[in-house]
């Protein structure tokens, strides 16, 4: 049986629903999972917000010693600003991070000065609060798939980059949910109608990546699960149901499609438009009209100005995390090196031309690093290679070195009696 209280829901399977209070009512949520008399929470909220998660605790009977985890799912203010504060009132509970986000919690300097870079100083402070740090000997980062234990029941970790480097979910076997952060995408009560619930892709600053971002959310919807967790904001469907399964794999299939009309619309405005003050007026009013055609569809009846204005800091800030993004991929466009051997050739295709020439044994005597030693496979050497350059830079030198030898020898081969080849 759910129950309400004035900021939170108790919903089935030992889950809470807490209303952070983050800017308005129904926005941002976080979440206290309870298991025979152990709890967790999954995102904090702000500085602002930890009244409210303690609160909640309180009266879900759960002693503050018996918080044995605090997941934020990824370390933007919203998801996280409240860790620090949070950890201090639980003095045995252990901080999951990401490993791309811990050291923003251990030290939030740099966090705050990027939230305040763009949403300003002063809104930081008004909107989020103080941000405390968080001890390192109380943080263990995460891993994809790893699992942690509360009071028998497996929370498994996923990382889903895509909105943000740093962003991993969490996935409850006990409910068959998952608690999305802001892969999923956002969902307002505002909008739901008889016939059903809107999803729009969050593409804020500054680490949008529209194919790691359908990549993450494919993975979260391949789990078939009956219902997902947001941060922005509750649980979907809002009620459980025989067919919630199949609700989110059509709801999943809308959320693809419109994440291709924003895609295409930051490629067109990139196309039209070279000034960065232009295009954000273009991509900001494009936005606008997506999302109403979206709403639309549902056939609600919120004025076109009422939806605008529910909507006015998620456009705003899609619209920065987009034209972040367009720029990016301007300046990664890689130059054309017709005589370069590296242009055109993927990562993946030279580890495996190295793999064939060397095998894995002499790889990882010519470049000892524990992705080619132990338990080498192309898949693992791919993602240590892709964020380790040094080891790249290596890889790719030996790479040309063996092109050099290959060619060396060809040419010997072909050379005639008694002359060598160079």
């Amino acid at each position: 049986m759910e129950s309400t209280t004035e900021f939170s829901t108790a919903l089935a399977h030992g889950v809470w629903a807490i209303d952070t209070g983050y800017q308005r009512a129904n926005f941002d949520a976080a979440y206290l999972v309870v298991e025979r008399g152990r709890a967790a929470f999954i995102d904090t909220g702000t500085g602002h917000s930890v009244a409210r998660l303690l609160a909640v605790l309180e009266a879900a009977g759960v002693p503050r010693e018996a918080v044995d985890w605090v997941i934020p799912t990824h370390v933007h203010l919203d998801h996280a600003g409240g860790s620090g504060a949070l950890m201090a009132a639980l003095p045995n509970a252990r901080l999951v991070v990401h490993p791309l986000g811990a050291r923003h919690l251990i030290d939030p300097s740099k966090l705050i000065a990027g939230a305040s870079a763009v949403y300003g100083a002063e809104e930081v402070q008004r909107s989020i609060g103080t941000v405390l740090p968080v001890s390192a000997e109380r943080v263990l980062e995460s891993a994809d798939g790893m699992e942690i234990d509360l009071a028998g029941r497996p929370l498994r970790l996923l990382d889903t980059p895509g909105h943000a480097r740093h962003h991993h979910c969490v996935w409850d076997e006990r409910s068959r949910g998952v608690f999305t952060g802001d892969t999923f995408g956002l969902s307002y009560r505002e909008f739901d109608t008889p016939q059903g619930s809107w999803l729009l892709p969050s593409t804020t600053p500054v680490q949008f990546d529209p194919p790691a971002l359908r990549h993450s959310f494919e993975r979260l919807l391949a789990l078939r699960p009956d219902c997902v967790y947001l941060t922005h904001f509750g649980r979907l469907p809002a009620t459980p149901g025989p067919d919630n399964a199949d609700t989110l794999q059509q709801l999943g299939r809308e959320y693809l499609e419109q994440l291709d009309a924003v895609i295409a619309l930051g490629e067109r405005t990139a196309a039209a438009i070279p000034g960065a003050e232009e295009r954000h007026v273009a991509l900001v009013e494009g936005l606008g009209e997506i999302y109403l055609e979206r709403v639309q569809r549902l056939g609600g009846d919120l004025p076109r100005t009422s939806v605008l204005e529910l909507l006015d800091m998620d456009i705003e800030l899609n619209a920065q995390g987009m034209g972040v993004w367009l720029a990016s991929a301007a300046k990664a466009a890689p130059p054309q090196q017709p005589r370069n051997p590296l242009h055109g050739l993927r990562l993946e295709d030279i580890v495996t031309a190295l793999v064939a020439h060397y095998g894995w044994a002499e790889l990882g005597a010519l470049v000892p690093v524990r992705c080619f030693i132990s338990d080498p496979s192309v898949a693992s050497s791919l993602k240590f290679l892709r964020k380790t350059p040094w080891a790249r830079e290596k890889v790719e030198g030996l790479y040309l070195f063996m092109l050099r030898d290959v060619r060396r020898a060809q040419r010997h081969e072909k050379s005639p009696p008694g002359r060598t080849g160079r």
